[in-house]
């Protein structure tokens, strides 16, 4: 093992690091120490059992993880569930959206360039259906005005 010389004699890198190595877990003790059950949980990420989490970051990041709309829910369902057709011209097989929308065929003997080019033009070509959503139950895309004084 290698061994660095100091003015008080020869000490290794081994003993060096058991040093720090205990500096350490003395330092993470005292801290420990110092804490409140609560505290500790609450740097987990956790709520101490049977109380509520006073953290309010906590509160908001629950209200951001609420359920979509009915009607979000709608355009998700049918934009996923939606067939949809190679771009390529005279091409009659399903396309694949992880592909572009390009057909297995086409994807892999296609150059890059080429799918790109024919993709946009799918896009320009593209008509929107006319699809019958639901109400938004949480009054959104309704706008209150405020007064103000």
């Amino acid at each position: 093992m290698p061994k660095e010389k100091t003015s008080g004699g020869v000490v290794t890198i081994q003993q060096q690091l058991t040093e720090a190595a205990s500096a350490f877990a003395r330092e993470i003790l005292n801290i420990l120490r110092a804490t409140t059950l609560s505290d500790l949980t609450a740097l987990a990420g956790r709520a101490a059992s049977g109380s509520q989490a006073a953290d309010p970051a906590a509160s908001q990041e629950q209200l951001r993880r609420r359920r979509p709309s009915a009607r979000t829910s709608t355009l998700r369902r049918i934009a996923g569930t939606k067939p949809v057709s190679c771009p390529v011209p005279g091409c009659q097989n399903p396309g694949v959206r992880s592909k572009m929308n390009f057909c297995n065929d086409h994807a892999a003997s296609l150059p890059k360039a080429e799918r790109i080019r024919l993709r946009q033009q799918q896009r320009s070509h593209h008509v929107v259906e006319s699809i019958q959503l639901p109400e938004d139950d949480r009054g959104e895309g309704k706008k209150k005005a405020k007064k103000r004084s």
